[in-house]
């Protein structure tokens, strides 16, 4: 049983979208969440798997996840891998509708990697939904935490169930609402997800820029620390951001100091 497996579809299906020009086949970057019921029974049988609203739900009582599923009817189906995968991306696609309820670690990664693309894509009409994922995200997170499980780990094993770099857009999802505002919500994620990512310094940045508009002295002592723990790190990426926003207001010492750390030893 595999919860990655629908990840990397996922992936699939993103860098298709990106470069339509990927060598795949039709069904391994469709867009199952477009498709009927109807269409999805049909291609079941053509599988030579037999199974309605009520079978399938039925059936479906016997399993924790599609993929526990999938499995028992692939090994009655005995097919091959592009068959085995095919089955999977159904079940899993008709999992997703009709046990809304029966929620698993890959069906909600999904819903997450849906509402990151949407967002990605400028197709979302509000952030609504998006929102509500990363709530449930934090609370998963928390909820697994507070069993006595190394947050870290936990954010890890979540990460490898989603297509997505989730690490990355949460850095670039606050720092647009940051752009856009909307402090009080970007300090609330960033207090949320604090203790779950890996990187940690690219919070502290952003940390600065929600200080800022208030409390430019307590930004700039914050920009001090982060140049003074990290800026030997040699992290270009990193440290041309906070450059690039050092620029706006910075201290023109800790400015200088950070390109000299910056420059090829």
């Amino acid at each position: 049983m595999d919860i990655q497996r629908k990840a990397l579809f996922n992936l699939l299906r993103m860098n298709w979208l990106l470069e339509p020009v990927l060598d795949v086949v039709d069904w391994q970057v469709e867009d199952y969440r477009a498709l009927t019921l109807e269409q999805l029974f049909q291609r079941l049988e053509k599988e030579e798997i037999r199974l309605d609203r009520e079978s399938f739900v039925a059936h479906a009582e016997q399993f924790d996840c599609p993929e526990a599923f999938t499995d028992s009817l692939v090994a009655e189906d005995g097919g091959d891998a592009a068959a085995e995968d095919r089955i999977y991306l159904l079940i899993f696609e008709l999992w997703r509708r009709l046990l809304p309820e029966r929620s698993t670690l890959s069906i909600f990664c999904d819903e997450l990697d849906h509402q990151i693309g949407l967002y990605d894509a400028h197709k979302l009409d509000d952030l609504e939904s998006l929102e509500d994922a990363l709530a449930n995200l934090q609370a998963i997170l928390d909820e697994n935490s507070d069993l006595g499980n190394e947050p870290h780990e936990v954010f890890r094993t979540v990460c490898e169930a989603c297509a997505n770099d989730l690490e990355e857009f949460l850095y670039d999802f606050i720092a647009e609402q940051i752009d856009a505002g909307d402090e009080p919500y970007a300090t609330e994620l960033l207090d949320g997800f604090y203790d779950y990512v890996s990187d940690i310094k690219w919070f502290h940045l952003l940390r600065a820029r929600v200080l800022a508009p208030t409390d430019l002295v307590a930004a700039n002592q914050l920009v001090r620390q982060i140049v003074a723990d990290k800026g030997e790190d040699r992290d270009l990426v990193f440290n041309l951001e906070v450059l690039s926003y050092m620029v706006e207001g910075g201290e023109r010492e800790t400015f200088i100091e950070l390109v000299q750390k910056s420059l090829p030893a």
